[in-house]
Parts: C-alpha cells; structure tokens; sequence
C-alpha cells in the first residue's frame, strides 16, 4: 500500500506542475494577444501622426516658396535698403596669370 500512496502522491504533483504550465501558458498567451494589439493600435496613430506631420511640412514648404518669390529689389528698398551701384568683384580675372611650381 506504500507504493500505491507513492503513486498517487507522484501523480498528484505531475498533475498539479501540469496544471500550472497550463495557467502560465494561458497567461503568457493573454499578454502576448494584448501587446501585439497595443502595439497595432499605436502604429496606427504614429502613421497619423506622420501624415499629419508631412501634411503640415507641405504647409510649410509652400508658404516659404511663395514667401521666397515675393521679394524682390522693391520689396527691399521699401525695408530701407539701398542698391548696390558698384559692380567690383571680389576676384578679377582679366588678366591671365600663370603659376609654375619649381620642383625643390
């Protein structure tokens, strides 16, 4: 009768770290099902996000071309500039010049 008591008491603690493999595989699966559903719900508002984001640079990029057309030397002389009559260049090539490097 020992050994069947031994048995049992053996089969009553296969069964009961089965049954706890079970719950946690259950619980592992449950939190693995939410993650991933999370973490599809918070791609989907990053891409609106960024579309909102492209969509306000496209704003952006249009106000500044259309910001960059508008001036012009009127423009300019109305904010207190004055035009530059003098038509030096800061390097003057008229003249030919040659180097020669010696070979020392």
């Amino acid at each position: 009768m020992n050994v069947t008591t031994d048995i049992v008491q053996r089969d009553s603690k296969i069964l009961m770290m089965m049954f706890g493999v079970l719950v946690f595989l259950a619980l592992m699966y449950m939190y693995f099902v939410s993650s991933t559903i999370l973490h599809t719900v918070v791609r989907k508002e990053v891409a609106k996000s960024i579309i909102e984001l492209e969509s306000k640079i496209a704003e952006l990029e249009t106000d500044y071309i259309l910001a960059q057309n508008s001036i012009n030397t009127e423009l300019a002389i109305e904010k207190g500039f004055i035009p530059n009559d003098n038509k030096k260049l800061f390097a003057d090539r008229s003249v030919s010049t040659l180097v020669l490097s010696t070979g020392n």
